[in-house]
């Protein structure tokens, strides 16, 4: 009868240290993720929570960007830079937005080549490096098709939508559009 008895205490020993070890473990997991919700609101895994909980005002406009091809048969496509460059998403735009602004120029060393248009002119045009960068994804899709697809680009083009705010309407306000033929 001994016997019986020890094995239901060595049981019930092993299924108390089981507890003891999930417990220590859904507390090592949940308090940071509390203190990250609590505090810092962009710490892992709370950065998807920001996606959200920060979205934009709408009492400040906002400037986005589309860019499109147009093919050899004619017709307007959505290009995907991302895609193209294998980039992530958000610095793609982050590098058009750069490009536009000619943040490229404003470095502390900036590239050869951007040295010699800072210094052969007196200011440097707006998003002068914009046509470079469009014909490169134009080239950089146009390796990834045949030579004889309908879907080649002839040209690559950025337009610049500005959205005024104050209603989540009126999005299509083009502002200015760039061209690259290829």
């Amino acid at each position: 009868m001994n016997k019986p008895l020890a094995e239901s205490q060595a049981a019930d020993l092993s299924d108390s240290q089981f507890g003891w070890r999930y417990a220590l473990l859904t507390v090592v997991i949940v308090l940071p993720l509390l203190w990250s919700f609590a505090t810092a609101r962009s710490v892992y895994p709370a950065t998807a929570w920001t996606v959200m909980v920060s979205g934009g005002s709408l009492q400040q406009p906002w400037t986005y960007y589309l860019i499109r091809g147009e093919t050899v048969s004619g017709q307007l496509i959505d290009l995907r830079p991302a895609g193209i460059t294998d980039a992530l998403y958000g610095r793609t735009w982050s590098m058009v937005r750069a490009a536009v602004n000619n943040d490229a120029f404003k470095l502390q060393s900036p590239h050869p080549g951007n040295l010699q248009l800072i210094k052969s002119n007196s200011e440097v045009p707006r998003a002068v490096l914009v046509p470079e960068l469009l014909a490169t994804w134009g080239r950089l899709y146009n390796s990834s098709l045949s030579s004889q697809s309908r879907l080649r680009l002839k040209a690559v083009r950025l337009d610049v939508y500005r959205w005024d705010s104050g209603r989540f309407q009126h999005y299509d306000n083009l502002v200015e559009t760039w061209h690259s033929d290829l």
